[in-house]
C-alpha cells in the first residue's frame, strides 16, 4: 500500500528494508529510521489515516514544519504520537481545533496503533475486537436495518 510499509518487497514475509517507502506523514517511526519494518509499521499508517479521517488533516500537520527533513526528524527523534500532536497543537492554531472531541474508543484505538515501540505495537489482528470497530458494525448493522 503506498501508505503503509510491509509491501510484497522480501518475499512475502512482511518485512521490509528496501529503503524509505511510503506516504511521510503516515511513516512508521521504524520506517523513517530505515529499520527492517513490518505489518505493524501498516497498524501506524492506519492510525495515521483514521487520524486524518476523524481530523480532515494528516498527522503531524498541526505542527506547521517546513519541509520534509523536518516531518521526517520530528517522527524520528519526537516522544510523542500524532494524536497528542494533534491534541497539543497551540491554541492560536484556532483552525487545526477538533470540531468536538474524539470518541475515547476511537482515542484509545489511536493510541494502540501510534505505539511508538513497534514490537508492543499490536498487530491487525489484535485490533479486530476493539471496541472502535465494534461500535462501528453496531452502528452499520442499524443503518442497513433502517434502509431496507
Amino acid at each position: 500500500s503506498e501508505r503503509g510499509s510491509s509491501g510484497g518487497g522480501s518475499g512475502g514475509s512482511g518485512v521490509r528494508s528496501e529503503g524509505l517507502v511510503g506516504t511521510p506523514y503516515f511513516l512508521a517511526p521504524e520506517c523513517v529510521r530505515l529499520e527492517p519494518s513490518g505489518r505493524r509499521a501498516d497498524v501506524w499508517a492506519l492510525g495515521g489515516t483514521v487520524l486524518h479521517m476523524a481530523t480532515g488533516r494528516p498527522p503531524w500537520r498541526c505542527l506547521g514544519l517546513r519541509g520534509l527533513y523536518a516531518l521526517l526528524r520530528h517522527i524520528d527523534v519526537s516522544a510523542e504520537s500524532p494524536l497528542e500532536a494533534d491534541e497539543l497543537a497551540p491554541a492560536t492554531q484556532q483552525h487545526w481545533a477538533l470540531a468536538k472531541p474524539l470518541s475515547p474508543p476511537l482515542r484509545d484505538l489511536l493510541q494502540l496503533c501510534f505505539t511508538r515501540d513497534k514490537a508492543a505495537r499490536p498487530h491487525a489482528r489484535q485490533l479486530e475486537g476493539h471496541p472502535f470497530f465494534a461500535d462501528a458494525t453496531a452502528h452499520q448493522a442499524a443503518y442497513q436495518a433502517d434502509h431496507q
